[in-house]
């Protein structure tokens, strides 16, 4: 169970938790909050992106043609999900798996899979 400390109280707390159950602070913000934590709004982007990229994979195996482009999109996200969790990883307050540099490498195999696949529909159609 990874973990970070409160930054009201400075419990350990899970990093699911919405907010802390010793004091009650705001832990878990949306990407509007001021306040929120930058590895927090690029999660929410990058699930944002992640559910894009599915769609459009979805697309493309119900045969319609958009492009091959979900294994790009799907490696962006990945990417930007890496580097949240990255920035979640890199806090003092944080214990827990490190699993950024496989997000990673998995984001990297996905866009190099939607180049692939992007360059070879386009040498087909040319």
């Amino acid at each position: 169970m990874a973990t970070i400390s409160c930054p009201s109280c400075d419990k350990r707390v899970d990093i699911q938790e919405k907010k802390c159950p010793s004091c009650g602070a705001k832990l878990r913000y949306s990407l509007l909050d001021k306040d929120a934590p930058s590895y927090q709004k690029m999660q929410i982007i990058s699930n944002g992106v992640i559910a894009v990229g599915a769609v459009l994979l979805v697309l493309e195996l119900l045969n319609i043609n958009v492009g091959y482009i979900s294994g790009m999109v799907l490696g962006v996200a990945f990417i930007l999900f890496g580097i949240s969790r990255l920035m979640l990883e890199r806090l003092p307050s944080y214990e827990g798996a490190k699993t950024a540099t496989i997000v990673i490498i998995l984001a990297i195999v996905f866009l190099a899979y939607g180049i692939f696949m992007f360059v070879k529909n386009m040498n087909i159609a040319a």
